[in-house]
């Protein structure tokens, strides 16, 4: 995940990310007052909450560990079905 961002961070304007849909591997309570940055994994068509989106704000070590994020805007309390998420590809 580090590596696309500093990408990113050094202008190189070939580098995109692209959204796509994901089925979440599970229903995901929010709370809704907020928007959410849910870390994760994709695999078969699947995406996995990292520790079932239960970490610190500054884990880094959750940073290192996944390969996908998905946005979730305010206001929304349970997440299930398809999703849309970001795949950082190295």
């Amino acid at each position: 995940m580090i590596l696309p961002l500093l990408e990113r961070l050094s202008l190189n304007k070939d580098f995109e990310l692209k959204p796509f849909k994901a089925q979440i591997n599970a229903p995901l309570k929010l709370k809704n007052k907020r928007t959410h940055l849910i870390l994760g994994h994709y695999s078969n068509h699947q995406f996995i909450p990292y520790n079932n989106n239960r970490y610190e704000s500054g884990a880094i070590q959750a940073l290192a560990q996944v390969d996908s994020i998905a946005l979730i805007d305010e206001g929304v309390e349970l997440v299930q079905g398809e999703i849309e998420i970001l795949r950082f590809e190295n």
